[in-house]
């Protein structure tokens, strides 16, 4: 969630954008259904934990490469 502000922080909305669409909708829904439904409410937290953690891993991964410096703050300046 930090890195998600961050992100937005320095003008990369599209990039935290799509990370929390893609999270949210095609790892988080589908298993708090399947877990859901296998172990009630501790398997719906548990796939809150697997999404955020997917989420955390792609931003790391995203921050780490630089390449979203592209659609933030620089993209602006040269304007």
């Amino acid at each position: 969630m930090l890195v998600n502000g961050a992100f937005a922080g320095a003008g990369a909305t599209r990039v935290s954008c799509k990370v929390n669409c893609v999270t949210m909708w095609a790892l988080q829904l589908p298993l708090a259904w399947t877990l859901g439904n296998a172990f009630g409410p501790t398997g719906i937290y548990a796939a809150m934990l697997c999404a955020n953690a997917g989420s955390a891993f792609w931003y790391v991964r995203l921050y780490a490469g630089k390449k979203w410096l592209e659609y933030g703050m620089r993209k602006r300046q040269n304007a």
